[in-house]
């Protein structure tokens, strides 16, 4: 319950609400004549922010209203950013796709103008990542606070094993990345 008088919402109030709001919207821009899409998202959104706002007041107060309010437009505003980004997604999925085959990803783009392969992306990706494993430090993540420099531990890697700490190379709220050198 949120209110001190026990009164409140139902846990779907939210989503009947939208869903309610969708509804009405969708029978408006219809009668209106000018449907679409992106007018019924900004109209439900902005019917059900009206909706739920008087629904939450008359049920739990207006400080819980108030919350609800910025809870809806603040999920509307996340959405809103994300319009781009699945945008973007979708045109690349639907002019990509269908070039997707063997031959592409298996030839090379060299000497071959407006068209090629992914071949030599594919194994640079290889190459750059496969140096970068290498030259890193082996590494164990250990709880806060265990890190001196030149602190020997013993690890458990398919029997006892001691390793000396050597450097701090990460630090988190509860763990510490450590690199270490093994003992022999």
């Amino acid at each position: 319950m949120t209110a001190l008088d026990g009164r409140a919402l139902p846990d779907w109030a939210p989503y009947g609400a939208f869903a309610g709001s969708a509804a009405l919207a969708a029978l408006l821009l219809l009668a209106a004549g000018s449907f679409s899409v992106a007018l019924l998202l900004v109209v439900s959104a902005l019917v059900a922010c009206v909706l739920t706002y008087s629904w939450s007041r008359a049920v739990e107060g207006p400080r819980r209203a108030k919350d609800r309010l910025v809870t809806l437009v603040i999920v509307c505003a996340f959405a809103l950013a994300l319009i781009p980004l699945l945008s973007l997604i979708f045109e690349v999925a639907k002019r990509g796709i269908p070039g997707l085959s063997l031959e592409f990803i298996t030839s090379d783009a060299r000497g071959k103008i407006g068209g090629g392969g992914a071949a030599h992306a594919l194994v640079g990706t290889l190459v750059i990542t496969g140096v970068a494993a290498l030259k890193a430090p082996p590494t164990l993540v250990l709880p806060a606070g265990w890190f001196k420099p030149k602190r020997v531990i013993e690890v458990y890697v398919e029997g006892h094993v001691k390793v000396r700490l050597t450097e701090l190379l990460d630090r988190g709220s509860d763990y510490e990345r450590v690199a270490y050198e093994m003992l022999t």
